[in-house]
């Protein structure tokens, strides 16, 4: 090959590699941009599920307290032989808390769980199967006491103390279960999401809300 075409052979080649590098490094730089794209928003999906299981958490916690008293109210009224009336369940025969799962259903349908770490969606993923199991019992029992309502009257059903006892006890167990949930899942990850936790002061900026049933 004569000097003349060496020359321009040589050029071409080298241009031809800036080229590919050029195209090479654009790529990993679009790349990494969507990387770094992707962890943020699974970052902020993170944060967004657990403020809403820390604010079902609140939720829970106050449904709880409420249900834990009717039964005290009648355990005591069945031990001295009052009558339990109506004026005895002022927030309803059953208190559940209206717990959500927005941020969980937006992350899942946004593909935004798929760049989370697996233990963490696993983790996340068992404490609204808790929530779930909640809104089902809520659902039902609260579907059979208005029934009984309509049938009976509110002075029926709550004539039948013990039946109504056992059926309140039932929540407070599902409501315990679900919060036992709920704050293993916060203290493992809210730190690091920048979520205050059960163990901060207070039961989050969230006011508790609850259903009547009754």
């Amino acid at each position: 090959m004569s000097g003349s075409l060496a020359a321009p052979l040589r050029s071409a080649f080298f241009e031809a590699v800036f080229v590919v590098f050029g195209v090479v490094l654009a790529l990993t730089a679009n790349e990494w941009r969507e990387n770094v794209r992707a962890r943020e928003t699974a970052a902020g999906a993170l944060h967004d599920i657990l403020t809403e299981l820390e604010a079902d958490r609140a939720l829970l916690t106050e449904s709880r307290t409420y249900h834990k008293e009717r039964i005290q109210i009648i355990s005591r009224k069945l031990g001295t032989g009052e009558k339990v009336t109506g004026a005895d369940f002022p927030r309803g025969f059953i208190r559940p808390a209206w717990v959500t799962d927005t941020a969980w259903q937006v992350a899942t349908s946004t593909g935004a769980i798929n760049h989370m770490d697996y233990a963490t969606v696993l983790d996340i993923s068992r404490a609204y199967d808790e929530l779930e199991h909640y809104k089902q019992q809520t659902d039902l029992v609260g579907g059979l006491i208005y029934a009984a309502i309509f049938d009976d009257g509110t002075q029926g059903v709550a004539g039948r103390p013990e039946n109504l006892r056992t059926i309140i006890f039932t929540f407070v167990y599902r409501e315990s279960e679900a919060i036992t949930k709920l704050e293993e899942t916060l203290r493992k990850y809210g730190e690091a999401a920048g979520v205050a936790g059960p163990d901060s002061s207070g039961s989050g900026s969230t006011a508790p809300k609850g259903g009547t049933a009754g």
